[in-house]
């Protein structure tokens, strides 16, 4: 499920609810170009999930989201830290670094392909590449965990 919730000239902002997961995506005309999970959104604004509800309705609360959209542009890059640590531990490329370190933010692989201006298939094939590399190093893909700091899971 995916709810449009905010948009100015240039960026949107979308709920998208799958696999038992919130996140809102940041949306530069047709390319997504930042992620954020729902409960770091609410943190960051000190609120709960039913203020969040109340406020994407409310368009006295403009300004907020519009702040909100700046602040996912300026850290859209921030992801990369991890690249060079992801290749080191699974003893992966460059490319299967960036797709996971995109995941980690929330991203999943459909908006990961138009992030990247690639063909899904293209990023399943890095999906599998990178789970064939927990596989060798013996690591345990639970998705149901959650952590803000993936990289200690390894």
């Amino acid at each position: 499920m995916t709810i449009d919730f905010w948009n100015n000239e240039r960026f949107s902002l979308r709920y998208t609810y799958t696999d038992d997961f919130s996140f809102i995506y940041l949306w530069e005309g047709e390319i997504p170009v930042a992620t954020m999970y729902l409960h770091d959104l609410l943190a960051m604004l000190n609120i709960t999930a039913e203020q969040f509800t109340a406020r994407v309705s409310d368009p006295s609360k403009n300004d907020e989201w519009s702040d909100v959209a700046d602040y996912m542009y300026e850290h859209r890059n921030d992801h990369t830290k991890y690249i060079p640590d992801l290749m080191k531990k699974l003893e992966i490329v460059e490319f299967d670094a960036a797709v996971l370190s995109l995941h980690f933010t929330g991203m999943g692989p459909e908006a990961i392909a138009v992030h990247m201006r690639l063909s899904i298939e293209e990023i399943r094939r890095s999906f599998d590449r990178i789970m064939d590399a927990y596989i060798r190093k013996n690591i345990i893909v639970n998705d149901s965990a959650f952590t803000n700091d993936p990289l200690s899971l390894y």
